[in-house]
Order: C-alpha cells, then structure tokens, then sequence
C-alpha cells in the first residue's frame, strides 16, 4: 500500500498555528482595551445620550482617541486631553460612542475577529471585517448628525481629534477616529 502523506497534517498544523497567533494577538488586544479602565477616571456624563444606564465613560492618558469596548458592560473611554475639548466637541465623541454601544458594535466586532481567526486564510474574511467596522462608523456618524449636531462641525470635529493621531490604536475596540 502506499504510505500516508504527512500534507494533510502539516497543512493542519499551519492553519492552526494561523488560529493560534490571531487569537492570541486578540486576546492581547482586548487586555490592553481593559487595562485603560483600570488607570482612568470614571467620568460623570449626560444621561440624555441614550446610553445604557450600566454603561461606563472613563477619561485616561493611556490613549490618545476615545473609543468603546465592552458588550454585558460597555465602556467608553476618553483621552486625557478630552478634559479641555470645548463642549461640543465632548457632547460628538460621546453620541458617537453611545451610537456604538445601542448598536452593539463591539460584539459584532469580537465575532468578526473570532470568525477571522478560524479563517485567517481567506481574504475576503478581511475585507468582510472592514467593511463591517465602515459600516458601524458610518451609522454612529448618521446617529450624531439625527442627534442635531451640525455636520460641517460635526466633520471639524472628527477631523481635529484625527490629524493629531500618528497611528491607529492596536486595541480590540471601536476608536472614534483613526490616523
């Protein structure tokens, strides 16, 4: 009889190695993400955001753009430099953010990173997530112009927060702007 191939298994092998390092890269992410509440501040916000009554807003100067994470108990955090942002400007980023938290955005991004951990060789999964993450900004975008802010300053607004950002951050949550 002719011997077995050893392809099949290596072939296993690979892709489980492709499982392991997304997940793990994952997994890191979202310890980060945690870890920004730990050394924040818990803020009091305006109830009349429309935000879950168990959801957390938290000023940190572990990053530089607010973002949200977090599904049983969503967290909104703020940068530091958020403390001299005009009211405005505060009230956007943070109809933004509550816009994300009502959508559950943050779960269905988890499930995207689960399913492109499994299927990290297929490009499309890729594609998939990015459109998924415009998609989400593009709403939380629509949620904050139907909230009455006006969308010339509204747009200002996303663009001064993004021109001083060098990077996007590395964190399994939802930043309000990217680089």
């Amino acid at each position: 009889p002719p011997a077995p191939s050893a392809v099949p298994e290596l072939l296993f092998m690979i892709w489980g190695l492709g499982v392991a390092v997304s997940a793990g890269r994952t997994v890191l992410q979202l310890v980060t993400a945690r870890l920004l509440t730990r050394r924040g501040e818990d803020v009091a916000f305006d109830v009349g955001l429309g935000l879950p009554p168990h959801t957390r807003v938290v000023r940190t100067s572990s990053t530089k753009v607010a973002m949200t994470f977090g599904f049983l108990r969503p967290t909104i955090v703020l940068p530091l430099e958020s403390k001299t942002w005009p009211d405005g400007q505060v009230r956007a980023v943070l109809l933004h953010e509550a816009a994300h938290v009502r959508r559950g955005d943050w779960a269905w991004l988890i499930f995207a990173k689960v399913v492109g951990a499994l299927y990290w060789l297929n490009p499309l999964v890729y594609w998939a997530e990015a459109r998924m993450r415009a998609e989400g900004e593009l709403a939380a975008d629509n949620a904050v112009v139907r909230a009455g802010l006006d969308p010339l300053a509204y747009a200002a607004t996303l663009v001064d927060l993004a021109a001083g950002l060098r990077s996007r951050p590395s964190y399994a949550a939802l930043p309000f702007v990217e680089a």
